[in-house]
């Protein structure tokens, strides 16, 4: 998302500035992707396949081949660009909401709600010049992840609800400022720093869950 003029002047007369992380937008992104990646390799996440429907190796190369195309930007007309791994993930969830019958009554509300709270948050961090970036990807990645793990208690609704809310919430916020963007970039380095990040922050919460739960259930039968 590109700096409101407000914010850079804000931080120019306090020295806000000083107490940011000095982390480059989509760096954040680009870990946590390829972390996902690891971590699936690596056998963390049992189960996944058979969740997602997908096998290991084809979420691991797909997952490589967002993150090698995050600095890539596709133009869609003139003032348009779409980030080259939106582009990639939106089959993969049509695949997924089709493949597991996802009824829309079990992602449409959740949706529609956590990219209305997202969209409330991002003009705040647009005219708020007190509220920082790395503030605003808190609050952004526990909105999303919240609304996604109260939603369901399935996987893959999970991660379409994050991503479907943050995208609603991005689509909007572009389709408002319009005038300030030049050009108008869908996915921008920033935008995809909390929607990495959530989506991470889904699959070990997800994975943390199952195993708490289990571990409870051994327990008592001890």
């Amino acid at each position: 998302m590109a700096e409101p003029k407000r914010k850079q002047t804000y931080y120019r007369e306090t020295g806000f500035f000083r107490r940011e992380l000095p982390v480059v937008d989509g760096t954040l992104a680009l870990l946590s992707s390829l972390s996902i990646a690891v971590l699936i390799q690596t056998g963390w996440f049992p189960g996944l396949e058979q969740q997602l429907k997908w096998s290991r190796p084809g979420l691991v190369l797909g997952l490589l081949a967002v993150t090698s195309l995050l600095r890539v930007e596709v133009p869609v007309g003139e003032v348009l660009k779409i980030q080259g791994g939106m582009l990639l993930l939106l089959p993969f969830l049509i695949r997924l909401i089709r493949m597991k019958r996802v009824m829309m009554t079990d992602w449409v509300p959740a949706v529609s709600l956590a990219g209305s709270i997202l969209f409330l948050l991002h003009e705040l961090y647009w005219w708020v010049p007190a509220i920082s970036e790395s503030g605003f990807r808190v609050l952004g990645t526990g909105v999303a992840g919240g609304m996604a793990l109260f939603t369901s208690r399935q996987l893959h609704i999970r991660l379409i609800v994050a991503a479907g809310g943050l995208w609603m919430a991005e689509w909007m916020t572009l389709i408002l400022h319009r005038k300030e963007l030049n050009p108008v970039v869908f996915g921008a380095p920033s935008a995809l720093d909390v929607f990495w990040i959530t989506w991470a922050a889904i699959l070990v919460s997800h994975y943390a869950i199952r195993f708490m739960m289990a571990w409870v259930r051994q327990f008592r039968r001890t």
